[in-house]
């Protein structure tokens, strides 16, 4: 794929969404690209809410959902401003492994409906939404997040669902970009910065080599694109979890006034369980080659 056709499609799916604030212009910064267009399509092809804590039933028919009940680790979509995975099907024998793991923090309910299509969506991501075409499906967030937790969460569920880890997307509240090719001294500052700053939870430092590895996790199915960039294409970052009652975007205006640093994205984990925009394409829909 040329440079000129990848930013052809760009603008064009640019076009399409719902504008959002930090949108990038440059190939040289796709992963951060891809972060953002993937939030804003998750607005434009979210679903309505189904109201507050819930259980389900699934219909052995029509593969539906019915409302039925609450879990004590169940919470509304407003309390869960990020999670680790997707959990599919939302049955009440998974409500349960989900309410007595250790591994789970809590989680939320995301109505079925019909998704959107992209090509910017991950293979992971993709799949997940497919399969929440026609199910409902849980949003979990980890006690102790880290790389094992969808791999645990599915032994447990073994037979009983698909855990799709969506991690590196929608586990965090805002990621702070840095400049390509910014300084370890600016980089440092910025740690440094975050660090000591109370509104702060927690926080991951994404280098370069990071950022690569996510990268072509991410854009397996796409080797064009994976072929036109390097690591060196991608900006360090750290991704920062705020504390409860921190306005994420008071946090994140403030971490965009610092030198080095490009732009920084908050997590649209929540609008996924927001009204859905128009009526998309199926996720189901593979990519053109």
């Amino acid at each position: 794929m040329q440079i000129d056709e990848l930013r052809g499609e760009l603008a064009t799916l640019a076009d399409e969404i719902e504008p959002f604030e930090g949108d990038v212009d440059s190939l040289h910064r796709r992963q951060r690209r891809r972060r953002v267009v993937a939030s804003s399509l998750v607005v434009a092809l979210a679903v309505a809410v189904a109201g507050s804590a819930v259980a389900v039933v699934r219909n052995r028919d029509d593969h539906r959902v019915h409302v039925t009940g609450a879990g004590p680790k169940e919470v509304s979509a407003a309390e869960l401003s990020h999670f680790d995975a997707f959990v599919v099907p939302a049955t009440p024998a998974v409500q349960g492994v989900l309410d007595s793991s250790p591994l789970v923090a809590r989680y939320a309910r995301i109505p079925h409906a019909r998704r959107g299509s992209s090509q910017l969506l991950t293979p992971i991501t993709r799949a997940a939404l497919c399969a929440m075409e026609s199910n409902d499906g849980f949003a979990v967030q980890a006690s102790s997040p880290g790389s094992g937790f969808a791999e645990a969460l599915t032994r447990s569920l073994i037979g009983k669902a698909a855990v799709y880890d969506v991690s590196d997307m929608f586990g965090h509240d805002l990621e702070v970009f840095l400049n390509v090719g910014a300084s370890s001294l600016q980089a440092n500052a910025i740690r440094v910065r975050v660090e000591a700053d109370p509104s702060v939870g927690s926080f991951r430092y994404v280098s370069q080599a990071d950022a690569y590895a996510i990268f072509t996790k991410e854009f397996a199915d796409q080797p064009a694109i994976r072929k036109s960039t390097k690591p060196t294409d991608l900006p360090v970052s750290f991704r920062i979890n705020v504390n409860a009652g921190v306005s994420r975007e008071t946090l994140a205006q403030r971490y965009r006034q610092l030198n080095g640093v490009s732009t920084v994205i908050v997590n649209g984990a929540q609008r996924l369980f927001g009204p859905a925009l128009g009526t998309p394409t199926s996720a189901c829909t593979k990519p053109s080659p």
